[in-house]
Order: structure tokens, then C-alpha cells, then sequence
């Protein structure tokens, strides 16, 4: 299972990656939203992990053009959040974006996204 990760903090980056390849992911990092729909559309990704707060594109503009113009699920795309205020809330939900707020826990994280299927013995 391939995911794309997209967050402009490298620790946080580092540590998701690090847990969700421990798990059985395929993990490609960026560290900007360009960067991630640079790599979004030059990869095939089963899901994508983003910050929100991010230089050049922020993650909602990311999800956007993923979605609208690569026709990505949003059923496949998590943001990760440092802003829960009720006007980012009312944003998710009006864009039926699915949201964690940060930190988030590997264990959060690792709920949301499918599970990486267990390799079956003949």
C-alpha cells in the first residue's frame, strides 16, 4: 500500500513515515503541498496524509486539486491539523474533508488508512 505523506515539518514527517512503514506502508514524503502535487501526479498512491499549514499550497488547496483535477477519492485523503478553531471545522465538513488535529498518535493515524494486506501463504 503506497501513501503519500505531505507535511512541511520534517520531524513530523520523519516520525508518521517512520510509523507507517513500520506498519507495511510504502511511504513518499514531501515537504510542501507543491511538492505533493508534483508527487501525486507523477505516482500512484493508494493514500494521501497531509498537513494543512503548509508553504506554497496548504493541504485544503492540495486535497482540492488532487480531487478536482487528478480525481483522487477524498474517501482516500486524511488532513492533519493544528487548527480546530469552529471556522476550520465548518471548512472540513463543508468540503467533506476527513481531519485529525495534531500531534496526532500513530495509532490515530493508523486507524484512518487501510490495512496493508497480509501476504498470503499457498
Amino acid at each position: 500500500m503506497n501513501i503519500l505523506l505531505v507535511d512541511d515539518n520534517a520531524s513530523v514527517r520523519g516520525v508518521l513515515a517512520q510509523a507507517l512503514e513500520t506498519h507495511g506502508y510504502q511511504v513518499t514524503t514531501a515537504d510542501n503541498g507543491l511538492a505533493g502535487l508534483n508527487a501525486a501526479k507523477n505516482g500512484c498512491y493508494d493514500f494521501i496524509v497531509t498537513d494543512y499549514k503548509m508553504p506554497i499550497i496548504d493541504g485544503v488547496k492540495l486535497i482540492e486539486n488532487i480531487t478536482t483535477d487528478l480525481k483522487f477519492p477524498k474517501s482516500k485523503v486524511l488532513l492533519l491539523t493544528t487548527e480546530v478553531s469552529d471556522k476550520a471545522k465548518f471548512i472540513f465538513e463543508k468540503l467533506k474533508i476527513n481531519w485529525l488535529a495534531k500531534p496526532v498518535e500513530a495509532a490515530q493515524l493508523l486507524k484512518q488508512l487501510p490495512q496493508v494486506p497480509t501476504p498470503q501463504i499457498a
